[in-house]
């Protein structure tokens, strides 16, 4: 199965405004990735556009392991599709069975001139399920081939060609991982055909409202016995149950097995999307905290509206600062009066 994210390139003048989503996937509960990044430029002289790709995957010992890497393009504002499709593929790294990077370097002729959707895909043909960490780069200028690297020149066409792929540590490798970005995800617990990506423990239960934490349509708040369970989530697939996570970092939830409908007139409206506040967060320390609805403390006017968990004594105030990279939000203990602190943030889910 195959999840695309998209790095948009649009040319201004000489130079190239670039959006770039990174994409982070996992297999399995025994395996992770390294992480995925994407660049767009545009060559001189050329209305061709060059792709710069890295992925990396790594498998836990003793795991069965297949992957490889893929991109395709597309036309500047299309949506990338859920699975590649062949006739728009302009990079394929090789297969591998173990952990590594699959780099690619290419050119390609888009769609429409001067602008292009470069989709990301990581295909694990042993598994069954994958996850889609999309990351907003700050934009970028052309850069232009450096000294015994090529122009592009014999690379595949637009739609359908083999492309070329550099190995890790050529000279025509993809240009550096943007690893001080904060990686900003869509929170995603199921797969295609709806079941989870989870392993849970199921209890009866229901929702009554939409979630106070994710602000998506799909998002609910439930309770079971005297435990309320907020954000949880439904798959358009099934409407018996819904599936409560311990965390998006974790692998292990509740599945709750409805007891009535789910109250669609009283749910969120939203889409899921990456320009929703964030229900959970970690920081560049590795500190992670979920929204916590209900009554709360306020200094300066922010609400203390994210929690580290049990034992700490101090949490994150109102909601993150987009302006810069990495994203940062103010940190202080639940008794602060003023907020001079702030943390930075190396991922986000929404």
């Amino acid at each position: 199965m195959s999840r695309g994210s998209r790095v948009r390139a649009k040319r201004v003048g000489a130079a190239v405004v670039l959006a770039l989503t990174a994409l982070l996937l996992t297999a399995a509960p025994s395996a992770g990735t390294e992480g995925a990044s994407g660049h767009l430029y545009t060559l001189a002289n050329s209305q061709r556009l060059e792709g710069r790709v890295q992925i990396g995957y790594e498998c836990e010992t003793g795991e069965a392991c297949q992957w490889s890497g893929e991109a395709s393009a597309y036309a500047e504002e299309a949506e990338c599709p859920e699975e590649i499709e062949a006739s728009h593929r302009v990079w394929s790294g090789a297969l591998r069975r173990s952990t590594g990077t699959a780099e690619g370097r290419f050119s390609f002729l888009p769609e429409a001139p001067g602008g292009a959707t470069l989709c990301l895909y990581l295909n694990l043909p042993l598994e069954e399920e994958s996850e889609l960490l999309e990351a907003v780069s700050e934009a970028l200028a052309p850069q232009a081939p450096q000294a015994g690297q090529g122009s592009g020149k014999g690379t595949p066409p637009a739609h359908g060609g083999a492309a070329s792929q550099a190995t890790p540590g050529s000279e025509s490798g993809p240009g550096p991982s943007v690893t001080s970005n904060t990686l900003a995800r869509v929170y995603r617990p199921f797969r295609a055909n709806g079941s989870t990506t989870l392993r849970t423990r199921t209890r009866r239960g229901y929702c009554w409202t939409g979630s106070s934490s994710a602000d998506r349509r799909d998002a609910w708040r439930c309770i079971t016995g005297n435990l309320i369970a907020d954000p949880c989530f439904s798959s358009s697939m099934t409407a018996r149950s819904v599936v409560c996570p311990s965390g998006p970092w974790s692998r292990s939830g509740l599945r709750l097995q409805l007891t009535r409908a789910l109250p669609r007139r009283f749910g969120d409206r939203a889409r899921p999307s990456l320009k929703a506040q964030p229900w959970a967060i970690e920081l560049t320390d590795g500190r992670r905290a979920l929204f916590a609805s209900g009554a709360s403390e306020v200094a300066e006017g922010e609400r203390l509206n994210y929690f580290f968990g049990a034992g700490s004594k101090e949490g994150l105030w109102g909601y993150p600062d987009r302006a810069a990279e990495p994203w940062t939000i103010p940190l202080a203990p639940f008794s602060a009066k003023r907020l001079s602190a702030r943390a930075s943030i190396r991922r986000a889910w929404m």
